[in-house]
């Protein structure tokens, strides 16, 4: 999850909001469905549902998204990075081209911390499988260059079934994820 947010004169315009201003742009934020976190003039940070995309798909069927949504609010709204569709957690979301080129400038610098909690095992190294996009496939050969540092927060012993109803134990980990890269569905 980000958590980090834009709190200097580099990442926006003026301080972030407080008081009655934020608790008034939260109002205008839940009705579109959203629920805002923090706000200044150039920026809203969104806590991003799971299952509700970033930005609309190309499919006219996909459209509902953190953007449209933020864009029946303000028809400058500018997208500055993502969360994969079942992630939720926080969004920064440009206000205006300002907004977007001062927070793009932060996640290019890293001044922009993101981390992600999440839940299960890593298996392997991924890469675009363009054919059948948006999953991933495993190239040493041809793929580009992905680092993540996780830290385990948490080992797990489960217990549950197999499909015949037999228990079954399973070992499982929360880990604390730190992507270097950006590339798509890295995670």
């Amino acid at each position: 999850m980000a958590r980090s947010y834009p709190e200097s004169d580099e990442a926006a315009s003026g301080q972030s909001w407080q008081g009655e201003r934020l608790a008034e742009e939260g109002e205008r934020v839940a009705k579109v469905g959203l629920s805002l976190l923090a706000a200044g003039d150039d920026w809203w940070a969104i806590d991003k549902p799971a299952e509700l995309p970033s930005v609309p798909g190309r499919d006219p069927s996909r459209f509902d998204s953190v953007h449209s949504r933020l864009c029946q609010l303000s028809d400058d709204t500018r997208a500055v990075h993502r969360l994969d569709v079942a992630t939720s957690g926080v969004m920064l979301v440009a206000r205006n081209v300002e907004g977007q080129r001062r927070l793009s400038r932060l996640f290019q610098s890293r001044t922009i911390e993101k981390r992600y909690l999440a839940e299960g095992s890593i298996a392997l190294p991924l890469r675009c499988d363009w054919p059948r996009r948006p999953r991933q496939i495993v190239d040493f050969t041809h793929g580009k260059s992905a680092l993540t540092h996780y830290r385990v927060e948490q080992r797990l012993t489960l217990e549950g079934q197999r499909p015949d109803g037999t228990p079954q134990i399973l070992a499982a980990s929360r880990v604390a994820l730190t992507p270097h890269t950006g590339r798509s569905h890295q995670l």
